[in-house]
């Protein structure tokens, strides 16, 4: 499956989406700009930590290092961050995706990889996420990608069937059962979830 079928993919499902159930009017995505740095750590930081809302509270206990992780990788200039936001009746982010180099490769090297792409729970089922994936396979082009990843974990079911569908392939096994009784259980089903798809231009 090559970028080209993928965006043929993506567009004739979001096409089928509108026509069903339409979007949100007043829906955009753009690159990161600095008016929304801020809800963009908060965003991300509740959904790492697994939490319902956009905002952590201050009694919380945060893990610094995954803040910090956020913080950092806004100004990171080999990062490229796209976030979907809502411009009614005040502006408020509610996606976000990051594309990269993989492992921090050079960028002549033309391998790529789609990283924290994330959509808030009560605008999920929107076509939000197929369209920030959209822009990502849009300007992972205009870089010059020949390859391009996208890492999934066992909470991010639905992910893998937007990769899927949008002609992904996956490419490895990396979830085995627990070995500690402090880790997380698996289901099954879970543990069957490829850890990586892939994309190739051609």
């Amino acid at each position: 499956m090559t970028f080209k079928n993928a965006h043929h993919l993506i567009n004739v499902s979001l096409v089928r989406m509108n026509r069903t159930q339409g979007f949100l009017p007043s829906l955009r995505i753009a690159k990161l700009s600095k008016r929304f740095h801020e809800d963009f750590v908060q965003i991300m930081l509740a959904h790492s930590l697994g939490a319902r809302s956009t905002t952590v509270k201050a009694t919380q206990k945060v893990p610094l290092l995954v803040e910090r992780y956020y913080r950092t990788l806004i100004n990171r200039s080999y990062h490229h961050i796209y976030i979907a936001y809502t411009s009614d009746p005040i502006p408020k982010l509610v996606g976000a995706v990051v594309l990269a180099t993989l492992k921090n490769l050079p960028l002549s090297d033309g391998i790529g990889e789609i990283k924290e792409l994330m959509v808030e729970a009560q605008y999920r089922k929107q076509g939000i996420g197929s369209k920030l994936l959209l822009k990502s396979l849009s300007e992972a082009q205009k870089m010059g990608f020949q390859t391009l990843y996208l890492r999934t974990t066992p909470q991010l079911k639905p992910l893998a069937g937007l990769l899927k569908r949008s002609g992904f392939t996956a490419v490895n096994q990396a979830y085995p059962p627990p070995r500690h009784d402090n880790q997380e259980t698996l289901s099954q089903d879970e543990q069957n979830l490829p850890s990586y798809y892939v994309l190739r231009s051609a």
